[in-house]
């Protein structure tokens, strides 16, 4: 079972009648999964209090009604990459599945007919029942054997011209692009590896659909006369640990990462000493940054709760990617074509780590097959020692790609449809609301290093964005600080887009 969360903890829509039948008292009292295997993969988001919900419910729901749970709940995390759970749990589920019905057939068979059971010389494997065949369709080969003697020995000299051969062929690594040289570089680090500007991709992976059978194995009613149960009914519901802890801070019904609210910037200053110079070097830093809040108590927080900051990604990088962009300049999104400048805003992640399925997304918008190549590779699972060691250790985003990958052009749709948007940041409050309910004060290291391998200057995407705002607070001389507010110089207006995050943990 594959599910997802949707709104406030619910259940998608087409899985809202399955979640509301194995939660009723009926369903769990007449076992009505006792005769199921099942496995639950759970897709979230953890920047989302109730991460993967609905796959909770199901997951405890399905063990209550009687159900064999063949394999433990996994979650996939869209934060940190769904790939690494999701390949997994697809890779393994299969295997787990049929364990846990083959163990069930193999009971029921031993006391109805014990003759059914698998012969004991293959120690009741089904797979050594096929074992014998395969080895003996593969041994009839003695063709090769009769074909072996028969070239004359001269054949042994050939192998000579092979060797120049192969070395006019390979390209040399002058010959390789920053992004090929790379990757070829971390490969010839791991052994066994394979050659990845002539790699190629396996046969896609079977899709998992659902079937008839899925939901009929429940005997779901074909219609719903049952009134919905209860969610003050212990009996009838589940209660998610973390939906106990709400309280009244959680105030996102008025502001959330979709509707925010439009802080101004009140102050801000460095926390580490010398930090214009740090600044300029691209040293460690630590700023402090105070945000207006709304009058009338709408945006109310706590000790230990965090703010959410929404940011675009910066304009450099917007003109960078459109510039590279192949086809049509625009898309279309609610039947309104919305210029690549403006898309790229903050729609697509174009500053984040790449992820291994948006590398193979990537793959085919390559015009070196050398570079194509490379990306699929540290797309795939063959190369996930390359993808941590070039991707994941120097933070590579889409930016940096298209800059290691000079042939690398992609189009607008396939950015949309393989890239998400740019998620918000999180920044933990350090002022109190008893001070001044209508003021809150964030503090964060600005994010900036070099990255070890590429060598490229990495800015983190909030922090740099918010240091930047600040600046003419930041370089203001003390002697003009210390002005009352009315002799001042204006200032540019400094808003940031925010919402309140309740730390449900800390309480």
């Amino acid at each position: 079972i594959i599910t997802f969360t949707t709104g406030d903890g619910d259940s998608p829509e087409n899985a809202s009648r399955f979640v509301r039948t194995l939660k009723r008292k009926a369903t769990v009292e007449s076992q009505a999964c006792s005769n199921v295997a099942f496995s639950v993969l759970g897709l979230g988001d953890t920047n989302y209090s109730k991460f993967c919900q609905t796959a909770c419910i199901v997951d405890k729901q399905m063990a209550a009604c009687g159900g064999t749970r063949a394999w433990a709940l996994m979650k996939a995390d869209e934060a940190t990459g769904l790939e690494e759970v999701v390949e997994a749990w697809q890779e393994g589920v299969y295997e787990k599945v049929k364990e846990a019905c083959f163990r069930g057939s193999v009971d029921a068979g031993a006391e109805q007919s014990p003759t059914e059971q698998p012969p004991t010389a293959n120690g009741g494997d089904p797979k050594a029942d096929k074992a014998p065949p395969a080895s003996s369709s593969v041994v009839p080969p003695p063709v090769p054997t009769s074909i072996s003697p028969t070239p004359p020995p001269p054949a042994a000299p050939a192998p000579a011209p092979t060797p120049t051969t192969t070395t006019t062929t390979t390209p040399t690594p002058a010959s390789h692009s920053p992004g090929v040289a790379l990757v070829v570089a971390a490969c010839s680090q791991l052994p066994s590896s394979p050659d990845p500007t002539t790699y190629t991709a396996p046969s896609t992976l079977q899709t998992l659909l659902p079937t008839a059978s899925s939901s009929a194995a429940l005997n779901l009613p074909t219609s719903d006369p049952t009134p919905l149960p209860n969610n003050n009914d212990e009996t009838n519901s589940i209660t998610v640990s973390i939906s106990e802890t709400q309280t009244s801070t959680d105030s996102r019904t008025h502001y959330t990462s979709t509707q925010p609210y439009t802080s101004s910037v009140l102050s801000a200053r460095y926390l580490t000493m010398d930090g214009s110079e740090a600044r300029e070097s691209g040293g460690r830093r630590v700023m402090e940054v105070c945000l207006s809040l709304p009058d009338d108590f709408s945006f109310s927080y706590s000790p230990g709760d965090s703010v959410g900051v929404c940011v675009p990604n910066p304009p450099s990088a917007v003109s960078l990617v459109a510039d590279r962009i192949s086809g049509p300049k625009s898309v279309t999104i609610d039947g309104r074509d919305v210029p690549i400048a403006e898309f790229l805003q903050d729609r697509v992640n174009i500053m984040g780590v790449l992820r291994r399925r948006e590398l193979e997304a990537l793959s085919p918008f390559c015009s070196s097959p050398a570079e194509a190549s490379c990306l699929l590779f540290l797309g795939s699972k063959v190369g996930s020692s390359a993808y941590s060691s070039v991707v994941s250790s120097n933070s590579l985003s889409l930016v940096d790609a298209l800059t290691l990958f000079p042939s690398l052009s992609p189009t607008a749709d396939a950015l949309s449809s393989a890239f998400c948007g740019v998620s918000p940041r999180y920044y933990s409050v350090t002022s109190s609301p008893l001070q001044d309910p209508t003021r809150v004060t964030i503090a964060f290291a600005v994010v900036d290093y070099t990255a070890p391998t590429t060598h490229l200057r990495k800015l983190g995407l909030a922090t740099h964005h918010m240091e930047s705002l600040c600046l003419p607070l930041l370089s203001a001389s003390p002697r003009v600080a210390g002005l009352p507010a009315g002799l001042r110089p204006p200032l540019p207006p400094m808003k940031l887009r925010t919402f309140p995050h309740p730390t449900l943990h800390f309480r």
